[in-house]
């Protein structure tokens, strides 16, 4: 974490609570090996193969089911931490930051894509501290460009207040991940929706991916309708959101003022 700069692999490691130094990943950001150390000190293991008895007694009956009962618990934390530092580097990969960069702008980017309070959860205090850190930068330090432009009826920020993204950010927690199918039921596209979520890697749809096959929906619509224009059908931010209104989940009810008013 004391390097002056860090690559997208170390950055996403790093934001998921591992240690660079210990820990690999491929390409795509799974991770390698067997073995991987927390930020913690915290060991994360892909458990051995089970071993072979040459003959199973009563008592070896029930070591055997403790045994994969913990080896079950092994594998499903290595792939949880796994699928989220590939996600957390496809996000990398499709900003505008530079594929190596100082660590104050990968924590200023992770503040500012919500990714901090996520990860957080799963990670305990350890990474608020080195989060925290970025607050305590020189001025002179500027933020990476954002690239991306908010759609033109996204409430402009006051002078106090927050800033389009993070208004953007603040709808996109009110709802829970959908499927591709729901993506169109939603948001009509001729059954092309399938095909934005094969390429969305290089499409850039990746930003509103949640999870294995699924994606925030208000980011979703953002994306399409920003990298796509209004559609011939009519569609445009302004009708996505009314649609996306509509499909609040019942635990976000009551922030449904959030939304701008149309007449």
């Amino acid at each position: 974490m004391k390097h002056d700069t860090w690559t997208h692999a170390q950055a996403a490691l790093l934001l998921c609570g591992l240690d660079p130094q210990h820990s690999a990943i491929s390409d795509e950001g799974q991770l390698k090996g067997a073995h991987a150390l927390m930020l913690d000190g915290s060991q994360l293991q892909w458990p051995d193969p089970p071993p072979i008895y040459p003959m199973i007694t009563e008592g070896l009956l029930a070591f055997i089911k403790r045994d994969a009962e913990k080896r079950v618990g092994l594998e499903a934390k290595w792939r949880a931490v796994s699928q989220q530092v590939q996600d957390c580097l496809h996000w990398l990969q499709a900003s505008p930051l530079p594929a190596r960069t100082s660590p104050p702008h990968y924590l200023a980017w992770a503040k500012r894509k919500g990714l901090a309070e996520h990860i957080f959860t799963a990670l305990g205090d350890h990474l608020a501290s080195v989060l925290g850190e970025v607050d305590e930068q020189p001025r002179s330090c500027p933020d990476p460009p954002v690239q991306r432009t908010l759609p033109a009826t996204a409430p402009a920020p006051q002078a106090a207040g927050p800033s389009p993204e993070d208004y953007l950010l603040r709808l996109a927690a009110l709802f829970d991940p959908v499927k591709v199918g729901q993506l169109e039921a939603m948001f009509p596209a001729k059954g092309q929706w399938a095909k934005y979520a094969e390429r969305a890697l290089r499409n850039g749809l990746i930003k509103a991916r949640a999870g294995r096959g699924v994606f925030n929906p208000l980011l979703a619509a953002e994306w399409w309708v920003s990298s796509k224009g209004p559609s011939p059908s009519g569609w445009d931010w302004e009708r996505c959101l009314k649609v996306l209104e509509r499909n609040l989940p019942a635990r976000s009810a009551a922030h449904r003022d959030l939304f701008p008013k149309y007449d």
